[in-house]
Formats: C-alpha cells, structure tokens, sequence
C-alpha cells in the first residue's frame, strides 16, 4: 500500500487511558482508504499513577509492548483462578488473550509509551456526538474481589455470537464512512 501512516490526535478511552491510533478500521475509514480488519496499532502514553479500569476484550488480542518507562499489567485469563501481576519496562510486553480480564497501571516515575497491537484490529466506533457505539473492549466498573464474587462472569459480558454480530455491524458502518 502506498500510504504513510500517522499517530492520530490523542483520545481518552473508556478504560480511563490515553491514546492515538496509528492503524486500524477508524484510520482507515477517516483516511478514506479500503478498510482493514487484520492488524491495529495505537500508542499509549500513559502518565505517573494512570491506571485504567479493568476491562475485557471478549474477540481480539492484544500485545503490550513498553517503548519508555514501565508498566505493570494485572490479568486474569481462563486458566488462571486468580488475577496475577506481570511488570515490564522499556523492550518487553505482554500478550492479552481474548476473555482475559486486565487492568494496567504506570508505578512508576515518568510517562510510560507502550504500543496496543491488536489481532484482529481493534474496533471502537463513536456516533455523531462522540457517544461510543461499539467498543471492543468491555470496561468493567467492578475490582478485583468483586469480579471474584461474581465468578468472573459479569452480565455486561454478552455471548461471544452477538459480540462478533455487533463487532460485524460496526465494521460494515465504518466501511461505508
């Protein structure tokens, strides 16, 4: 493809986080170009003490991987029983699989970069008024121990199948953008 891709402007998501998204459906779709669903790509800066909220991404997977500063990631995927913690610095990540409950926080002193790689591509969709449409990640509004109390099935968790339905109706809208 003969294109030069940008970060675009910084954005808070609903997770709490900041960041810009280099690839992925929504720059394509703003850049005009045929629309690409395999790989995303965003760079989070993430400041002293930020830490997002916990939060699930029922479809895609993501890989963290630390370009300044540090960052310590909490998760809790299908084969563990309770949530464990990874750290990382500057040339290390960590991969998210989907179902995996994660939650990521700067311990540190200075901001911390990290890139969000993403397969298949991340897709969050806002309407007209910047309300979100589809996100494919579900933030939860719960802590740890209470996501423990609920078995770690909250009901803001809808079925796999109408996930990717909604995922698909998202997709197509951003297609004829």
């Amino acid at each position: 493809m003969k294109h030069i891709f940008r970060l675009s402007e910084e954005v808070t998501v609903p997770d709490g986080t900041r960041l810009s998204e280099a690839i992925g459906p929504a720059v394509f779709a703003a850049q005009g170009l045929p629309l690409q669903e395999g790989l995303s790509v965003a760079q989070a800066n993430l400041p002293p003490g930020v830490t997002s909220l916990i939060h699930v991404h029922p479809v895609v997977s993501q890989f963290t991987w630390v370009l300044e500063g540090e960052l310590t990631v909490t998760m809790k995927d299908v084969n563990s029983e309770t949530p464990y913690t990874l750290s990382i610095r500057a040339g290390e990540g960590v991969q998210t699989n989907p179902g995996t409950f994660f939650q990521i926080q700067n311990r540190g002193k200075t901001t911390c970069k990290a890139l969000y790689i993403v397969i298949p591509a991340f897709v969050f969709e806002t309407d007209e008024t910047g309300q979100v449409r589809y996100n494919d990640a579900v933030v939860l509004p719960w802590t740890w121990d209470e996501l423990q109390q609920k078995n770690w099935k909250p009901a803001e968790l809808s079925s796999p199948d109408e996930i990717l339905e909604l995922r698909a109706e998202a997709l197509a809208r951003m297609a004829q953008v």
